[in-house]
């Protein structure tokens, strides 16, 4: 029997978990330490810069930088609505004047006489920080986030694909050998984090989009179609080359996942300061 060593996994059945739910930037904690919190309250929130609309005023009008100033019917600070006109041109003897409107919602906030241009910035963008799980506030980082701590079973597996999710637990299969198939994905599902066994097939795992399964909880996958697929090679030449290969592989997938910059995970503290220095 095959066996894999997998250093990242982690299972404790009975255990107490702090989870951080931190801002990506400064904002506000809406909530006190000792408060208990469940997973759909919100914990913090901000507002991040709205996106920024370059308008080239000086172009658009036909006059230099330094005269786009005088042009300029709304200032610096001024709100504007998209199809606003916010600047224009005196035009000869009042006549054939030409202008430019904003081309979205915000507000004036740089006009410079060096390039010509005209920022807006949109609106702010709101983000709430939800609690994520049920639990007691175990510390308020100020104007950051918090720190949660709770009771319950903590799995730490070695990969997983898509964002935050949460939802009912539901066993669908018998034993930790069994596959999770099409036949047992069901509209009942939906909104649930189903349990399978050693694998799921790709058709099963589409269906489960489809049927807007929260999330999947399997064995190793990419272990499973090794184990199932690639034959063990009994010459001891062909064993060194496929732990070479092996290592090769790791090796080019450990390059993407570093410059993607997605952080460091439990195990890549010395490979993501390596990349560093």
């Amino acid at each position: 029997m095959a066996h894999a060593y997998t250093p990242g996994l982690k299972v404790l059945h009975e255990t107490k978990i702090d989870k951080e739910r931190r801002l990506p930037l400064k904002g506000t904690v809406t909530v006190e330490k000792g408060k208990f919190v469940t997973p759909d309250d919100i914990v913090a929130k901000t507002d991040l810069p709205g996106n920024v609309q370059m308008v080239n005023v000086a172009n658009q009008l036909n006059i230099d930088a330094e005269d786009v100033n005088d042009a300029m019917i709304a200032k610096e600070g001024t709100s504007v609505i998209k199809g606003e006109m916010i600047a224009e041109t005196k035009g000869l003897f009042g006549l054939f004047k030409t202008n430019v409107t904003a081309p979205v919602d915000g507000t004036i906030e740089v006009i410079s006489d060096t390039t010509g241009q005209v920022v807006i910035r949109e609106a702010p963008i709101p983000v709430e920080i939800d609690a994520y799980m049920s639990g007691s506030i175990k510390n308020v980082i100020p104007e950051e986030g918090v720190v949660i701590e709770s009771e319950g079973v903590f799995i730490q597996g070695i990969f997983g694909i898509g964002g935050e999710s949460r939802g009912d637990l539901a066993v669908i299969v018998d034993n930790r050998e069994d596959e999770i198939t099409e036949e047992m994905l069901t509209s009942e599902l939906e909104g649930k984090i189903i349990v399978g066994g050693s694998f799921i097939s790709l058709k099963a795992y589409k269906k489960a989009i489809q049927l807007k399964v929260a999330g999947v909880v399997v064995g190793g996958l990419m272990i499973d179609v090794c184990i199932r697929y690639v034959p063990t090679p009994e010459n001891y030449i062909y064993q060194i080359l496929l732990g070479a290969f092996a290592v090769f592989t790791v090796g080019i997938g450990g390059g993407i996942y570093l410059v993607s910059n997605l952080g460091a995970g439990p195990r890549d503290g010395l490979m993501i300061g390596k990349q560093g220095s």
